[in-house]
């Protein structure tokens, strides 16, 4: 535990509008036997943690109760790094599993921590989850703003929600029944491989990646969605998202803002007009009305000028008629 944790950040850069701070981290150096001369390096498993700063002298204030709070829920996070690290790059000498997946293992991580204290310790699981759920919430709330697949930076919020959404679904699809056990057995052979992100997936689930992301993005909507029965491969298992979003815009209504972050918006078919960015893995929810008695209509899918999208990028149109 070092003050060197809690300056990572300025007091400015936590105070900005949707600024934060850093909890811990764990250095693969630190572990790689490559670096075994340089003195730069600790040379053992270690975990860094933020201290307790109640009065703001290093950075963010943090109170002791804060720091009892989130150190555990970091701890597991940063452990799946540290065995990620461990199993892709020094056992099996491939590169470190990519950023997207990697967070995605690590948040999962997360809830698996506060499942463990289920069922008689609501208080202490929803501490576990309670990030990964705010995460998801941003990145439902604007999916065509944030990437699944980001390619620079250690990734926003948003997009580790999505991350954590993407393999919570994987392993919802993959696992044999709902025990832990179960879940290890999609999981682990992701973590011991040389396989990395979109092949990691596609191994694992023995479908083409693109097919996997575009199951999970229509999942996002429609796995509960009120009056509509979703076929098995457009479900979650393990959540009721609609459910616990409702719960939370209850409890905490300034941070949970909607009952359901996820809300297209709604055109009839032939008046559908949607513009924007399309990024890597994400997408972007319509809600299209049409009438049964009503004529047809065409959708186009293009650039803002009316040609056609480059195939290189792989762009999706998918449509399910929920009604």
């Amino acid at each position: 535990m070092t003050p060197l944790v809690n300056k990572l950040v300025t007091r400015k850069q936590c105070n900005d509008a949707g600024g934060g701070f850093v909890a811990g981290f764990f250095f693969g150096a630190d572990i790689d036997p490559f670096y075994a001369s340089d003195s730069r390096f600790n040379h053992a498993e270690v975990f860094y943690s933020f201290v307790a700063d109640p009065d703001s002298v290093l950075s963010c204030p943090h109170s002791v109760s804060e720091v009892k709070h989130v150190v555990p829920v970091t701890f597991i996070h940063e452990f799946q790094h540290m065995i990620s690290y461990n199993q892709h790059v020094l056992l099996k000498g491939t590169d470190p599993e990519v950023l997207w997946l990697n967070e995605g293992f690590s948040h999962y991580a997360e809830e698996l921590g506060g499942r463990s204290y289920l069922p008689t310790d609501s208080v202490t699981f929803t501490r576990f989850v309670i990030g990964d759920l705010y995460n998801a919430y941003q990145y439902l709330d604007s999916t065509g703003n944030h990437f699944l697949l980001p390619t620079a930076g250690i990734g926003s919020l948003a997009e580790r929600g999505a991350a954590w959404l993407f393999v919570r679904y994987l392993v919802d699809q993959q696992r044999a029944d709902t025990s832990f056990a179960a879940g290890a057995a999609v999981t682990r052979p992701m973590e011991f491989t040389t396989s990395t992100g979109a092949d990691n997936v596609a191994a694992t689930t023995g479908v083409p990646f693109e097919q996997t992301v575009t199951n999970w993005a229509i999942a996002n909507y429609v796995s509960d969605l009120p009056g509509f029965t979703a076929p098995s491969q457009l479900k979650y298992t393990s959540w009721s998202f609609r459910t616990a979003y409702a719960s939370l815009h209850t409890q905490y209504p300034s941070d949970f803002i909607k009952q359901f972050p996820l809300t297209p918006g709604v055109s009839a078919g032939s008046a559908t007009n949607v513009t924007g960015t399309l990024r890597a893995g994400s997408g972007v929810f319509r809600l299209v009305v049409q009438l049964a008695s009503g004529p047809g209509f065409t959708l186009r899918f293009g650039t803002s000028s009316g040609g056609p999208l480059s195939a290189t990028p792989v762009p999706r149109l998918s449509v399910i008629k929920i009604k």
